[in-house]
């Protein structure tokens, strides 16, 4: 059925095919357009400039011409590029960094000749429990490790050519922020990728394959349970794309070796410390062979967007068994997006709040047709 044809009907008749979508409201992320109407766009713009200064400083790319690119039987297009920015803030909320994150756009990108293969395994929850459960148990501690624009820390394996940033141009042979520079695809200027930028549509394998590479070099072995955790005697090593967490008996030597073979073979990480807090998880070792990890901020988007501060308090997450209830009371409004809703709570049920994967299951059952009955359920596990 072609998309011009779907009326009302034909969509609410496919409806029950579509996923949950975990989207939250999120006033923190956004394109270059709603960025630059912002109050603290002067922010976003520093962090542009600093952007690009990584990237040239790096040798990320190459400023090359369009002239140059055909001259070397290139005949595809430049890709364009994306500027993605966010605030970044801790588990209560505060902001602690302005972020602009330049990208190709993945969506031009060809497949055989940009690209081939663009899966990449993430670790599991259930892996990151399992280990800071046994790091509590045993007394190893948690090391926290981020890798500095991780992507481009690889190279591309094709030639790929791309337009300057949007607000950007050329001048004496480096990118320069100007404000009134022409559209991207108007300039002479493109840039040819040497590292593999944030976009591309195997960026995530590139970077993954990478990372992997190095720490079997190091000696590790990769998990035949969960192709993120990496094993060398008593050091363990969690990977979520870019963000790391090394687990180590209270003997820190091994871990400080592992930073220093990372940086020595030229991988750029900073070392964050004992880990407090890791994708946006509040993680607090309490006492008694006990740990705690929470998500208040997340909870507390969900309890924002959909409005329910003034939901009673209840002593379970479930009061009943759900049913169908074909002929209950129709929901009053649209506002309350029920889909959306159980997506956010499925995350959050995966990854710190396990004794609501009951109640939040039960819902989900009835998401192509939910009832008012169904909507006060969510309602009370939030």
């Amino acid at each position: 059925m072609a998309l011009a044809r779907l009326d009302d009907d034909s969509i609410n008749e496919l409806s029950r095919f579509f996923a949950y979508p975990a989207s939250v409201a999120d006033n923190d992320t956004m394109y270059l357009r709603e960025a630059m109407k912002q109050p603290d766009k002067d922010k976003f713009l520093e962090a542009m400039v600093k952007e690009i200064d990584d990237h040239m400083n790096r040798g990320h790319w190459r400023i090359t011409t369009r002239n140059e690119m055909r001259q070397h039987g290139y005949h595809h297009k430049p890709i364009m590029s994306v500027w993605s920015f966010k605030r970044k803030r801790d588990p209560f909320g505060e902001i602690t960094k302005y972020k602009a994150r330049l990208c190709c756009h993945g969506g031009q990108t060809i497949k055989g000749v940009h690209y081939d293969e663009t899966f990449s395994p993430v670790v599991s929850w259930s892996t990151v429990r399992l280990m800071l459960t046994l790091s509590k148990v045993y007394g190893w501690h948690a090391r926290q490790i981020d890798f500095v624009l991780a992507f481009p820390q690889a190279d591309v394996k094709t030639n790929i050519y791309m337009h300057v940033p949007e607000k950007f141009k050329v001048k004496h042979h480096k990118l320069r922020l100007n404000k009134f520079a022409p559209h991207p695809s108007k300039q002479e200027h493109i840039v040819k990728l040497i590292k593999n930028v944030y976009g591309l549509a195997d960026a995530s394998k590139t970077w993954h394959d990478h990372i992997k590479s190095g720490l079997l070099k190091f000696g590790f072995e990769q998990s035949k349970v969960d192709p993120c955790l990496f094993i060398k005697g008593d050091v363990l090593f969690i990977l979520y794309v870019d963000d790391a967490v090394c687990l180590r008996t209270p003997d820190k030597s091994n871990a400080d070796q592992l930073i220093a073979d990372l940086n020595k073979k030229g991988y750029i990480l900073t070392d964050e410390g004992p880990l407090s807090a890791y994708l946006g998880i509040q993680v607090e070792r309490l006492p008694g062979n006990k740990i705690s990890m929470k998500q208040p901020a997340c909870i507390e988007r969900i309890i924002q967007q959909y409005n329910l501060k003034d939901q009673r308090m209840h002593d379970t997450p479930a009061d009943t068994i759900l049913h169908r209830d074909a002929n209950g009371e129709e929901r009053k409004t649209a506002d309350f997006h029920y889909r959306s809703v159980i997506g956010q709570l499925n995350y959050l049920a995966a990854t710190t709040r396990p004794e609501i994967q009951f109640a939040v299951h039960q819902c989900a059952r009835f998401s192509e047709n939910p009832k008012m009955i169904h909507e006060k359920a969510v309602k009370r596990i939030v």
